[in-house]
């Protein structure tokens, strides 16, 4: 019997910072054709983006990875809001990937649809199994559409067959559901090992060197990263990543020890954390962060580096290896500490040793395998 096909519907482009579709696909081609189906493009861009968007595309990954392209065909603006746009929206998206998997099974009496995010129409959609991939709780991107998307959520909770989530925060998103399944993010030691023998050009040589890396969004908590860079001007503060927020950025790079170094591709990362004294997760705490459990996290404890965090419930997992803060006084007390009693890097790559991806691929290959 050949390999059973997975199309899984994302709403991230292949090519951005490699999140946690992009593992678990990869991870899932090793036993299953996986077709990785991306929308070219958001719908909160200019309108003369939007014209220019990429149209349909495929390109191989691997032997059984393969990423299609759709055409992002509805207009960012007001349009997006109305009611009759997002049917055409739901009707399109379906018609389209029926096309794919049409044109990609050759046993059309078995293929699994994994959805990524709530703006595929779950309803509208069929297969031997359907699994949705709680990994944000995308209502609080856009509070203008968080009605929309509690529906949304309604609906996965009735027609998925099989729920999974990153965090038990998420979870609770579902409450008709009790069979929900969490399975956290990870981490490839294999992509954040030592040694790394190539300084990034970019990256200051004045240390100590606290970084962090990442989006850098109206999430990120700009006060306490300014306070603690403001207290300790001998500090160099590096952030790197997205900017999806122009005035948060604008804010960060107004103080002189802090350098924005921009976005960096996945397979450049180990080298700049690998000159990291201390790692930062500084997030504002709300109704969007609560339910996050980073990727980030996982990967600079792979590399031994000691992490900082705001005091997000998905991480309560890790007390034991992370240190918390809550306002920028705290943040630049355990930034000394750091620097003047380093944890013992083994045992934080022990702990990321107890969180990899391929541990998380075979909690989803169970599940897939069950039905």
């Amino acid at each position: 019997m050949g390999r059973k096909p997975i199309f899984y519907l994302s709403c991230n482009q292949w090519d951005s910072i490699k999140q946690r579709e992009q593992h678990l696909c990869e991870g899932l081609s090793q036993t299953y054709d996986v077709y990785y189906i991306e929308i070219a493009g958001g719908s909160r861009r200019s309108l003369s983006w939007w014209l220019r968007c990429p149209r349909y595309s495929e390109k191989q990954v691997n032997e059984h990875l393969r990423v299609i392209s759709l055409p992002n065909l509805l207009p960012p603006g007001f349009l997006y809001k109305h009611s009759l746009s997002r049917t055409y929206a739901d009707l399109y998206l379906s018609l389209a990937v029926r096309l794919i998997i049409h044109r990609h099974t050759r046993d059309t009496n078995y293929y699994i649809v994994g959805v990524g995010h709530p703006r595929y129409p779950i309803a509208l959609l069929s297969a031997s199994l359907i699994y949705y991939d709680c990994m944000d709780n995308f209502s609080e991107f856009d509070p203008t559409n968080s009605s929309w998307m509690i529906n949304r959520y309604k609906e996965i909770a009735r027609h998925a067959d099989i729920i999974i989530a990153s965090s038990r925060e998420l979870a609770q998103l579902f409450p008709s559901r009790n069979d929900i399944t969490i399975i956290n993010n990870g981490v490839n030691i294999a992509d954040f090992q030592l040694p790394v023998s190539i300084r990034p050009y970019d990256l200051p040589c004045k240390r100590p060197l606290v970084g962090y890396y990442g989006m850098i969004s109206n999430w990120f908590d700009v006060d306490s990263v300014i306070e603690a860079a403001r207290r300790r001007p001998g500090y160099t503060f590096v952030l790197i990543g997205p900017s999806g927020d122009a005035e948060t950025l604008t804010r960060l790079m107004s103080i002189s020890n802090i350098i924005y170094l921009g976005e960096k591709p996945y397979h450049e990362l180990k080298n700049y954390l690998a000159f990291f004294d201390v790692a930062l997760i500084p997030f504002k705490i709300n109704n969007l962060t609560r339910y996050v459990n980073p990727t980030k996290v996982y990967e600079y404890l792979a590399m031994g580096k000691p992490v900082i965090a705001s005091p997000l419930p998905p991480l309560s997992e890790l007390d034991n290896q992370i240190r918390y803060y809550t306002n920028g006084e705290e943040l630049v007390n355990a930034i000394d500490d750091f620097l003047h009693n380093p944890p013992d890097a083994h045992e934080l790559r022990r702990a990321a040793e107890l969180n990899t991806w391929s541990k998380r691929l075979e909690q989803l290959g169970c599940l897939l395998d069950r039905k």
